[in-house]
């Protein structure tokens, strides 16, 4: 699962990696076409939490022939968790500086 940063080192993508990998997920240090790109540009601290849910004999994404019948519920079922968990976290780091 990719953070959208390119190496360990931004408290946001360090503990998005802590949660992937709790979920015994590899970490991908991959930056680059995530929507999270335009706000790192700018300063704002973001992550691009990405991966293909597609199934494997699928290789169409992001076109027409996308379709239900080609995507790959877990991964995306896998990913609800890894952000929400993440979110969690935040919430409870900011309850803590209040």
């Amino acid at each position: 699962m990719r953070t959208g940063h390119n190496e360990p080192g931004h408290w946001l993508a360090d503990l998005a990696d802590v949660v992937i990998q709790e979920h015994d997920v590899e970490t991908a240090w991959i930056a680059g076409g995530e929507d999270s790109m335009a706000f790192q540009r700018e300063g704002i601290d973001a992550i691009g939490i990405g991966q293909k849910p597609t199934l494997p004999e699928s290789v169409q994404i992001h076109s027409p022939m996308d379709s239900l019948e080609n995507l790959h519920f877990a991964p995306v079922a896998m990913a609800y968790s890894i952000f929400f968990e993440i979110i969690e976290r935040l919430i409870q780091k900011t309850c803590v500086l209040l």
